[in-house]
């Protein structure tokens, strides 16, 4: 995202929980464990096929929640790993769609929330996943957070619907947190 971009630009050591749980779920023991679960089909060529996995786990709610119980632990371990190699920070982020929902963000000192009107969201993923359709990326929205849940759960809001300044926010929060650490 263009925040946690502006951030690392900042000198921000930044944890990003979704492409780091990409690369714990393609650990060779990972695949073998969602081999065994979902069958041979969802590795092609010795590769996790997301797609597949992903149309799985949307159409069959007990499965995703497998999935995550797999994972979640997994992606912990890998962020408390990464933690402790970025120690020296004045501070660290940790970028993760569902950390209200997996109430990951009570282990974090601050929740910084990034807000966009929903129409605005789903043209971002049409055009950053294409291969997702708007009835798959409704379903996701449905298992998240409302933004008004996310709004009250928020130390920090930076407002990103293409009419608010995003970078002014951010270095405004970044100064806030230094000046509290």
């Amino acid at each position: 995202s263009i925040c946690a971009k502006v951030f690392l630009q900042l000198g921000i050591p930044l944890y990003d929980a979704d492409s780091r749980a990409k690369v714990v779920m393609h650990q060779s023991f990972m695949l073998q464990v969602l081999q065994e679960y979902f069958g041979n089909q969802i590795i092609s060529e010795g590769k996790l096929d997301r797609n597949l996995l992903s149309k799985i786990v949307f159409e069959q709610p007990e499965k995703l929640n497998w999935l995550n119980n797999l994972v979640h632990p997994a992606v912990a371990k890998d962020y408390a790993n990464w933690l402790d190699q970025h120690s020296s920070a004045s501070y660290t982020l940790k970028e993760s769609a569902l950390l209200v929902e997996t109430k990951a963000y009570k282990e974090l000192d601050k929740l910084i929330v990034v807000c966009a009107p929903e129409p605005i969201r789903m043209q971002r993923i049409l055009k950053r996943d294409a291969h997702r359709s708007k009835e798959q990326i409704i379903a996701i929205f449905d298992r998240q957070a409302s933004e008004q849940t996310l709004r009250s759960k928020a130390d920090y809001i930076i407002e990103n619907d293409d009419t608010t300044m995003v970078v002014p926010q951010i270095i405004a929060i970044h100064k806030q947190i230094l000046s509290e650490v």
